[in-house]
């Protein structure tokens, strides 16, 4: 039906229940734990989920285990994030209709969908110098990242950082 995909979203409780999805399959006892409601109302909200084609359900013994239901989006939905050492931005693309969709997915990748907003945006923000972006604009890289494949002695790679856990554990 049109517009059952963001009537489900306009809900917070059932973005909340999406949520506890992305991280895994749930029972509805499960997700229960999370919320302050009714059981009947967490039933509403999961039937309206699963209207809108965003959750699915499968019955294992005595439980009903829901699942987000990741192939809708991806057909639904495309994005593109672009980052600049100065600027980072995102661009979404969709439709609430469920009958508007790509027949393949790589033609529904953000790649596709989302890159080329992203570009016309990115020419746009260059063009107007009032905003004080510049393409010559480069990352900088700390002094010991420089260039790895140049250490050469022993001491050298003692001075250089070991691995954290990635880049984002680096800036907590």
């Amino acid at each position: 039906m049109p517009g059952e995909g963001f009537k489900a979203l306009a809900d917070p409780t059932r973005r909340r229940i999406l949520e506890l999805l992305r991280e895994g399959n749930c029972t509805a006892g499960e997700l229960a734990e999370h919320f302050d409601i009714s059981k009947p109302s967490l039933s509403h909200h999961l039937a309206t989920l699963k209207n809108a084609g965003l959750v699915t359900d499968e019955r294992h013994g005595q439980n009903i285990v829901y699942s987000l239901n990741t192939t809708v989006m991806q057909d639904l939905i495309g994005w593109f994030m672009g980052f600049t050492p100065s600027l980072v931005s995102g661009v979404w693309v969709g439709g609430e209709d469920r009958s508007i969709h790509f027949d393949r997915m790589s033609e529904g990748q953000g790649a596709s969908m989302a890159l080329p907003i992203y570009g016309l945006y990115m020419q746009k923000v260059y063009a107007d110098k009032t905003l004080g972006y510049s393409q010559e604009e480069d990352f900088e890289i700390p002094e010991q990242y420089q260039n790895p494949c140049k250490m050469t002695t022993e001491e050298e790679r003692k001075q250089t950082p070991t691995d954290v856990g990635g880049i984002d554990k680096m800036f907590e």
